[in-house]
């Protein structure tokens, strides 16, 4: 969950499929559930910047979605809702989870759960996404990742599950 402008509350709802928003009185609308004309698929995690842009995560596009979990599938990605439009600014990850900007919003860093890593990428000022990278080791060890974020020092943490 993140918020809106107003306060309202944007909720990625993996069970459903779909971005929605709910009110502060708990009204409930869809912003999101089909991209390019396809189902959107399993909507993981949603975080908004400082322009105002609303980024999403889709684990993967599998049904059902478990499937995902025990594979090499690398369908995940990210999405970009900027000015009213959704548009997919990348792809190929390994069941994507959490998502976090760097504090200057330069570098957006993504938990992809199965891929037992972080990888990153550079952000354009049009929003579009570069210069994709593992930041870290490679594999982060027994267990899955699933979510990252800042100390106040700038280091990344990030969360294994399933692991010691």
């Amino acid at each position: 969950m993140a918020f809106d402008d107003n306060g309202d509350f944007l909720i990625a709802n993996f069970g459903l499929d779909r971005l929605e928003r709910m009110t502060r009185d708990g009204h409930v609308t869809v912003i999101a559930d089909t991209i390019d004309g396809a189902p959107i698929g399993k909507v993981n995690f949603v975080l908004k910047d400082s322009r105002g842009r609303i980024w999403l995560t889709i684990s993967t596009k599998l049904n059902p979605w478990s499937n995902s979990l025990n594979s090499a599938c690398d369908d995940g990605y990210i999405a970009l809702l900027d000015k009213g439009h959704l548009r997919i600014v990348a792809d190929g990850f390994r069941f994507t989870n959490e998502i976090k900007l760097d504090a200057n919003e330069d570098w957006l860093y993504v938990a992809e759960t199965t891929g037992k890593r972080v990888s990153r990428l550079r952000v354009e000022p049009n929003g579009s996404l570069t210069d994709r990278e593992v930041f870290g080791p490679s594999s982060l060890g027994d267990g899955l990742t699933d979510g990252i974020t800042f100390d106040e020092y700038g280091n990344l943490w990030a969360t294994m599950f399933l692991a010691d």
